[in-house]
């Protein structure tokens, strides 16, 4: 059955926005926003287990599963430095109590989902002013920035490697890898992935199969994107990006 599914690809984030049945047990690269539009789904992790519709924030590195049965779900995920949101890193996760922060998003989001003009929104707006009140965010480390750009920039017969990064914000290797997962929250190997995941996103709203985005976004084949995008989003990709019309919002 074909069904209809909303990206969003940000500068710092992706949102999804589609049915979902049941994700097996997985962990996000990122901090993930995720809330259902119409009936609860049920998360279950390490930490706790619970039914909601409520927004729910889960932390990069945690196991986790959710059942949500067909349920219409959104799924922001965010880079720690995101333009736009404020939140304590170190938390286990955190269930969004006040959902007015929310409410314009959620009516964009309904508005979408039975509007014949799918063009006419205000998704990206909204998620560039959007603000949970959890925590002030720092500044980030000028040499962990620099680090970003310098991965942003590669392309794929180039990758540097973890010493081209040291040297070229005059740190060695360890001391590299112990700060930037003190500022980032997870290891540059995990952060390489997620751009990856954001250039395949990237590469498929352009048209492309996805097995030509797959290794146009620094896969090696079909077989290591399906491992990496199941162990990160609990779904094989083509349970999301064939026999579905996809909305590039």
């Amino acid at each position: 059955m074909v069904t209809e599914k909303y990206i969003h690809v940000g500068e710092h984030e992706l949102l999804y926005l589609g049915r979902i049945n049941d994700l097996a047990v997985h962990s996000h690269l990122t901090w993930t926003l995720c809330f259902a539009l119409d009936t609860n789904f049920q998360y279950s992790s390490s930490v706790e287990s619970l039914t909601t519709k409520q927004p729910i924030l889960i932390p990069p590195n945690l196991k986790h599963k959710i059942e949500a049965k067909g349920s219409f779900m959104v799924f922001i995920f965010f880079e720690k430095y995101s333009t736009y949101v404020n939140c304590d890193w170190n938390k286990k996760n955190v269930i969004l109590q006040d959902w007015n922060v929310l409410n314009d998003l959620k009516f964009e989001l309904f508005n979408l989902l039975y509007s014949k003009n799918k063009a006419n929104h205000k998704i990206g707006h909204l998620l560039q002013n959007l603000q949970i009140p959890i925590q002030r965010k720092k500044n980030i480390d000028l040499r962990i920035s620099k680090v970003l750009k310098l991965i942003a920039l590669n392309d794929l017969e180039k990758e540097s490697s973890l010493k081209e990064l040291a040297n070229s914000v005059s740190l060695s290797e360890s001391r590299l890898s112990h700060l930037f997962k003190q500022e980032m929250g997870l290891p540059i190997s995990s952060y390489k992935i997620w751009m990856k995941i954001k250039k395949l996103s990237i590469s498929l709203k352009k048209n492309k199969n996805l097995t030509f985005a797959a290794q146009e976004s620094g896969f090696f084949d079909s077989s290591h994107l399906n491992r990496v995008f199941k162990s990160y989003f609990g779904i094989n990709p083509k349970n999301i990006f064939t026999n579905s019309i996809i909305h590039w919002i």
